[in-house]
């Protein structure tokens, strides 16, 4: 069947006057706003491509621990290089604000576009999508990282999971062989090697979305 690309629903268009100011950058309209920040799609002025910045709201950079999720994300999807993880090409800090670029997707996540098909999907569909994640996934779960641990020691470690897989960040881009899935949001990964090092979670500290929570996170919750 020939797939159908739907808009990606978005928060109401906010004043151009708004928009943050990032040199190098044109940011057109807003895609999404997170519970972390903003998403805008822009354009790199000196190439003209079309990329997605990702932006910490104001308030939010108030909490440290916020700031090292936002970096968290930063450190570990710069080094992820596959094409099915959406890919990050630059960071940095305005005075008001700090930012990253990544690859802009063309179309929405999975969230969106099962509520466009009433919730199902078919096998062929989902069989796609599920592949494309999953290569995804897999490259990551054997990828060396270099992650910062607790006293600002860097140490390479051998795959990263995840931590808050769900159909919010997956997204779907559409192409001429139909849609893409990439994996995005690393804020709350964690190397398997350096589990209890890096201080990224507390004990009694729950991360990701309970409802898409694997079971063994329960069962074996340490």
């Amino acid at each position: 069947a020939k797939k159908k690309q739907v808009d990606n629903p978005v928060a109401p268009p906010k004043a151009a006057s708004d928009f943050p100011e990032i040199e190098g950058y044109q940011i057109d309209s807003m895609i999404e706003r997170g519970g972390m920040g903003m998403v805008y799609k822009a354009r790199e002025l000196r190439t003209n491509q079309p990329v997605a910045v990702k932006v910490m709201l104001p308030q939010m950079a108030a909490n440290p621990e916020n700031i090292k999720a936002f970096q968290r994300e930063i450190d570990v999807t710069r080094q992820l290089k596959h094409p099915y993880i959406v890919q990050l090409y630059d960071h940095g800090k305005t005075d008001a604000i700090c930012y990253f670029v990544l690859e802009y997707v063309n179309g929405m996540n999975l969230h969106q576009f099962l509520a466009t098909h009433g919730g199902r999907l078919s096998l062929e569909q989902s069989a796609a999508i599920m592949l494309d994640t999953l290569d995804g996934l897999a490259y990551a779960h054997s990828a060396e990282i270099t992650m910062q641990i607790a006293g600002g020691v860097s140490q390479t470690y051998t795959g990263v999971v995840h931590r808050d897989l769900k159909p919010q960040n997956i997204l779907l881009g559409i192409t001429p062989q139909g849609w893409v899935g990439k994996v995005s949001d690393f804020g709350s990964s964690k190397s398997f090697e350096s589990a209890g090092l890096t201080n990224i979670t507390k004990p009694g500290e729950v991360l990701g979305t309970p409802m898409y929570w694997p079971r063994e996170q329960i069962t074996h919750y340490k």
